[in-house]
């Protein structure tokens, strides 16, 4: 269901002294559950259907109860780490949880689900694995990796792997694809068609001048060569249709001599880190490249040369032939795309990470963004990354982007595109960053309480900031996959990992979680509700008609405007108790707008509204 457009007319009422906005967004805080034992374990991609029930993957090692009830549902990895593929009912309760995997290192990074509910997951395993997780086998062989009389390297080197279940967790085919090194598969989405589309990187560690490998799971070969970034579509019994390859390895360093001259790393040129598709199945592609790369998949060519690690967006129709291909970037800095999104107008939202000044204009002009760690430090040290989150309309040119950090460590990890182009987004962020990211508007803090913290946000489709919320301890927590289920409110559920304790309720209440080892994987779900909570306005009904409104008053940390309707341009002031200039918010919009107050002194304020013909005063106490 779109959300509710609020206009004049409405009516508040007086209900106690609930501090909320009436017919607004209010979030409340739904469930949260764990999974974990004393080593690393963590949630990697989620997915919910649309009767709520939630699909979640990730990776685990040892014993796990997955059953977040009195009950216990234990899973056993077979050695080191193993992929978990979990569904939870709309109130989180375990519907089933399955394992694969092997004796080395297995690992998972994407789910999605087609049009019937299978359930599709991509990642890599080494060595021979178990992908039927009932008590009948269907074991892969990871292509096995050269050996050295004195010494073996990449032992723990992977292949691809797609798995399919069904809706009920179980096994219907899994396939595996690559070369003889590092291959894995880094997204995956089902297209109308039941398609599913992988992408992901791959390269042979056997030899130093090819990197070839074979991406028709079947009996049959269908070789790609040159390394890079892969491109596979198989229908949804697994039988190959196409694949297609991007860039290249480009370097590599060596050991041994003779015949055991043997490759122990390399460099791509491009990697791929998501994926997604529109309604006509076009694919679309974003992640990172080095060198200069061609993203045409077929004969032609269409090269972009990078100016530093930049970032690209790729389109290619349902055929995988190439429409375009655009890039952020800037000299000698760096652009991590993590995740891609396409809402009903073709529009294409990217989020990820920034260090440096970054160009997000793919055109002819330029709108550079500078990561605030880069403006104090002038350094591009591992941990001083801003987040994005930009927008291109449907032909890739530039719309709008946003930036969010401080001096730490943020990154934008994953996002979901409403029906009405509304943009959900996580990640996780350290220090005290500003996420309201309009130049001229509200402040909008949220500080980590460890190492990093969860956020949570929420954008209208033109980029204006709604709200965020943050879940954190004192360790590290990430947000890694996020989904959104339209209803007759908003549920959004996302996953990741986290250690110590940590308060899951976002809210005022306290819903805590501890850890059982360095890392355990969590399942968090709220709801947005639209139009459902009166605020405390005035002890008689009142329409809000044409009139500037605040609340509450007194206010502690938040105040809720309401702004009547406008045309041209308007702003908000914010004085003190002598009139000196406290705030001023230029980039306003009619409807509801928060404003943080926690950090203001208290006192007395005075707030102005003014636009083209309108101008109003209200006074408020801050306590």
């Amino acid at each position: 269901m779109k959300n509710k457009i609020i206009k004049n007319g409405f009516i508040f009422m007086l209900v106690g002294m609930m501090g909320v906005n009436a017919y607004s967004q209010t979030i409340n805080f739904d469930w949260a559950v764990k999974a974990g034992n004393s080593g690393q374990d963590g949630a990697t991609d989620i997915i919910s259907d649309a009767s709520g029930n939630v699909y979640v993957i990730g990776n685990f090692t040892g014993t796990v109860d997955f059953d977040p009830s009195t009950s216990v549902y234990n899973l056993t990895s077979a050695g080191d780490t193993d992929v978990f593929v979990l569904k939870l009912d709309n109130a989180g309760a375990l519907a089933w949880a399955v394992r694969v995997g092997g004796t080395k290192r297995d690992f998972g990074n994407a789910i999605t689900l087609d049009g019937n509910g299978n359930v599709f997951i991509t990642g890599g395993f080494s060595g021979i694995a178990d992908f039927d997780p009932s008590s009948g086998v269907f074991e892969m062989t990871s292509i096995p990796h050269k050996t050295l009389v004195y010494k073996t390297i990449l032992s723990d080197k992977s292949d691809a792997f797609i798995l399919k279940l069904d809706n009920s967790g179980l096994f219907s085919w899994a396939a595996q694809v690559g070369a003889s090194g590092y291959d894995f598969g880094s997204d995956l989405v089902a297209d109308g068609n039941g398609n599913i589309w992988i992408t992901g990187e791959y390269a042979d560690y056997n030899q130093i001048t090819t990197d070839t490998g074979d991406f028709d799971p079947s009996s049959g070969i269908y070789l790609l060569t040159g390394g890079g970034m892969f491109l596979l579509n198989l229908d949804n019994y697994g039988t190959f249709i196409s694949a297609s390859q991007f860039g290249k390895v480009t370097s590599g360093s060596s050991v041994g001599a003779g015949s055991d001259n043997f490759i122990y790393s390399k460099t791509f040129s491009a990697q791929s880190s998501g994926i997604t598709r529109d309604a006509d199945n076009n694919i679309y592609l974003t992640g990172k490249f080095n060198f200069p790369t061609d993203f045409d998949p077929e004969a032609g060519t269409n090269s972009l040369t990078n100016l530093g690690e930049d970032g690209f967006v790729l389109k290619l129709n349902s055929s995988a032939q190439f429409l375009f291909v655009k890039r952020f970037g800037g000299s000698n800095q760096q652009c991590n795309p993590a995740a891609i999104g396409i809402d009903q107008s073709g529009n294409i939202i990217t989020t990820g990470m920034f260090k440096g000044a970054i160009d997000f204009d793919p055109g002819s002009s330029s709108t550079v963004l500078t990561s605030n760690a880069y403006n104090s430090r002038k350094s591009l040290s591992n941990n001083t990354s801003d987040i994005f989150i930009s927008k291109l309309n449907n032909v890739g040119n530039y719309s709008w982007v946003k930036q969010i950090g401080v001096s730490g460590n943020d990154w934008g990890m994953d996002l979901a595109i409403h029906a009405n182009g509304d943009i959900y987004s996580t990640g996780f962020f350290s220090g005290k960053p500003d996420f309201d990211p309009a130049s001229g508007k509200a402040q909008y803090y949220q500080t980590s309480k460890g190492n990093s913290d969860v956020y949570i946000m929420k954008l209208l489709a033109s980029g204006t900031f709604v709200w965020a919320r943050q879940l954190g301890g004192t360790g590290e927590d990430i947000g890694k996959g996020i989904s959104i289920l339209e209803s007759e409110n908003t549920s959004i559920y996302t996953c990741g990992d986290f250690n110590s304790t940590v308060d899951f309720d976002q809210g005022s209440g306290t819903f805590n979680l501890t850890s059982a080892g360095m890392r355990d994987a969590f399942v968090h779900s709220m709801d947005e509700i639209i139009g459902s909570s009166p605020a405390p306005l005035s002890s008689l009904s009142e329409p809000l008609s044409a009139e500037f409104k605040i609340y509450p008053n007194p206010a502690m940390e938040m105040l809720n405007f309401y702004i009547p309707e406008f045309e041209g341009t308007g702003k908000i002031t914010l004085r003190n108790f002598s009139g000196s200039m406290v705030k001023e918010l230029t980039t306003i919009h009619s409807g509801y707008m928060e404003y943080p107050v926690a950090e203001l002194s208290t006192g007395v304020y005075f707030i102005t509204l003014e636009t083209n013909n309108y101008s109003k005063t209200i006074s408020i106490l801050k306590k």
